[in-house]
């Protein structure tokens, strides 16, 4: 069953047109205009009251103006789209991309890729958030390495102390079977019993094979990932040592 937040992050998009600086500029845009209308109505209301005030001959003169204010208030309204677009190419510029890039590195932490890199281009607030997410990266790898380092030298060591304690009494009394042998000069007798030892070691082998405990997901995705070439190594060297020992 896959998490809900899964679903959310398969259909979630990053921050496009509509992001925060569409929005900060569409209000800023929408206040301007707004302030700017109320302005050019009441002065247009003023120039018609002072125009009838003047009587009839002046009704001309008051047209042209009305016609200049008309005029002056279709340039503010140009001037206030300018403005706020401007405003929405500076704050999609300085904050939208840098968040977008964020979000985008936080998915593929997410996702285990711990080696992405944020470009860094101001210095400022964002900045800082930036700095912080580009030197989580590889703090979180170099602890999630030394964590697996160790849980393999513990899986390791697990795998020998179970392979002393099956293995360690079957080897004495092969041991003690080829010393008995060379004491007493038997052959047939010592053959059979270094026989039967031997195929006890190959039981106490099959065994290993079938955990007296079960065993975690975590140690057995460890175990996945752990390089067998070492670990082969390690067991080498450890019968060496135990061989040594006897």
């Amino acid at each position: 069953m896959k998490h809900p937040q899964a679903n959310r992050d398969r259909h979630a998009h990053p921050l496009r047109f509509f992001g925060v600086g569409a929005r900060l500029s569409t209000w800023i845009l929408i206040l301007f205009v707004v302030t700017m209308v109320v302005f050019v109505g009441l002065d247009l209301r003023h120039e018609a009251r002072f125009a009838e005030s003047l009587g009839a001959g002046m009704k001309e003169q008051a047209t042209l103006l009305t016609s200049t204010l008309r005029l002056h208030a279709v340039h503010v309204g140009v001037t206030a789209l300018t403005f706020g677009l401007a405003i929405h190419f500076l704050v999609r510029r300085l904050i939208t991309r840098r968040i977008e890039a964020i979000v985008l590195a936080v998915r593929h932490f997410r996702r285990g890729t711990w080696s992405v890199r944020i470009p860094a281009r101001t210095r400022d607030e964002i900045e800082w958030l930036t700095e912080a997410f580009r030197q989580l990266g590889p703090d979180l790898e170099e602890r999630l390495s030394t964590f697996v380092e160790a849980d393999r030298k513990s899986l390791v060591a697990l795998l020998g102390s179970r392979y002393e304690r099956r293995l360690a009494p079957p080897a004495r009394r092969i041991i003690a079977a080829a010393r008995e042998g060379r004491k007493t000069g038997g052959t047939d007798r010592t053959l059979r019993e270094i026989e039967e030892h031997a195929m006890c070691v190959l039981g106490e082998l099959g065994k290993l094979g079938r955990p007296e405990h079960p065993i975690s997901n975590d140690i057995v995705s460890l175990e996945s990932r752990t390089d067998v070439d070492s670990t082969e190594s390690d067991g080498k060297l450890l019968f060496g040592a135990q061989g040594a020992t006897s």
